[in-house]
């Protein structure tokens, strides 16, 4: 089995073992003093922490979509010089250029 799999079964086993230890009731603040089961305390923390972790993750590893890499390509081309058959991409003059770098 590879090293993922070991580490999500461990995890799975250790959160199962710490919730079915848990089942007894607790007090909480929430706008007042309220009972609620430790259980269902602990259970909605972990399913909000995972739902987090995948917004945040899904945000950052976004990749660059087909469109962008076309683009970097055009780009990378129109600057060598050994492809004078290829149709720039580019209406601005050298001046121009210059001028806005």
């Amino acid at each position: 089995m590879r090293a993922k799999t070991v580490f999500i079964i461990i995890i799975t086993a250790a959160v199962t073992a710490i919730l079915v230890n848990n089942t007894d009731d607790m007090n909480l603040w929430l706008f007042g003093e309220h009972k609620f089961p430790k259980l269902g305390v602990l259970g909605s923390m972990l399913a909000a922490g995972f739902i987090l972790g995948l917004i945040v993750r899904s945000g950052s590893s976004r990749k660059a979509s087909k469109h962008d890499a076309e683009e970097t390509y055009r780009d990378e081309v129109d600057e060598d010089e050994t492809a004078p058959y290829l149709k720039k991409t580019s209406t601005l003059s050298e001046e121009d250029r210059d001028y806005i770098s």
